[in-house]
């Protein structure tokens, strides 16, 4: 049993150094394709992304790829933009044959290590097709989060099975896997997702490719806003945003997390900020 995994990135040079090692030690092929896939800002990364990625091209379980914005962005939706970057890059996946697992793993997701141990020993003797988990999703620094079921999953490859427009990974004969019987949530993994904790910036550049794609009828055209005039002086007093906030992440359970985070994050810069529109 092997495990490939796709990852794209675009100037999200912090959390991509961790999560790419975690990958990297977890997987047996990770490919990733770098790259802003509209017309607004730069094709390629800033922030020393490009570089740092040179630095990993002798790793082999890594094959790295550029994004080709002339032959993605034509995409009438933001989630389809990427469902096409990471369907490009299944193309190139050597170990992306049946009984072999895939993933699509984001530049800012992470497992406890034990977790992912767990995880192989499952992957290794289970019937079902697919695993899922609940998910923790960080907002402004490394504690206000919200804790939902998530929506991201390990599918084990069958035969003639391919990834449908807005990231629905389907069998042969067109049905959706998380749909079918075989799938299978593992109520005691959890993994962790700084989907909000990066440079007002980069979040900007995210709300504004989506409403590119959106339209201005979009949420995104409130939501970075809301994101932005978002205050408090306590921990406590981010629960007054609880509405706004669970809009703003696709989920519920407001908290405060004040337990350990995933062992990739052990040397991460930002673990003790306040508020990471802060940092420039």
């Amino acid at each position: 049993m092997k495990i490939v995994a796709v990852m794209i990135t675009w100037n999200n040079l912090e959390f991509l150094k961790c999560a790419l090692a975690q990958a990297l030690e977890f997987c047996d092929e990770v490919l990733l394709a770098e790259g802003c896939h509209t017309r607004k800002y730069p094709e390629r990364s800033t922030d020393g992304t490009c570089e740092y990625i040179q630095t990993m091209k002798d790793r082999p379980k890594l094959k790295t790829f550029e994004l080709n914005r002339e032959e993605i962005s034509s995409s009438p939706h933001y989630k389809r933009t990427q469902w096409e970057a990471r369907r490009a890059l299944i193309n190139h996946a050597d170990l992306f044959v049946p009984g072999n697992w895939f993933t699509s793993w984001d530049d800012d997701m992470f497992f406890f290590d034990d977790d992912l141990r767990k995880l192989r020993r499952i992957m290794e003797t289970t019937d079902y097709d697919t695993l899922s988990f609940r998910e923790r999703r960080f907002i402004y620094n490394f504690r206000f989060n919200t804790l939902g079921n998530g929506r991201w999953y390990f599918h084990k490859i069958t035969e003639g099975c391919y990834l449908k427009p807005l990231m629905k990974f389907c069998y042969a004969d067109g049905s959706h896997y998380v749909k079918r019987k075989e799938k299978y949530r593992l109520e005691e993994l959890c993994f962790f997702h700084y989907v909000y904790v990066k440079r007002s910036s980069r979040i900007k550049a995210r709300w504004d490719m989506t409403i590119e794609k959106q339209g201005h009828t979009s949420p995104a055209t409130t939501y970075f806003k809301e994101w932005m005039l978002m205050k408090w002086e306590r921990d406590e007093e981010i629960l007054k945003h609880k509405s706004a906030i669970e809009k703003i992440m696709g989920q519920g359970d407001l908290n405060i997390y004040g337990g350990e985070h995933p062992e990739a994050l052990n040397k991460h810069p930002w673990q003790s900020i306040e508020d990471i529109r802060k940092i420039r």
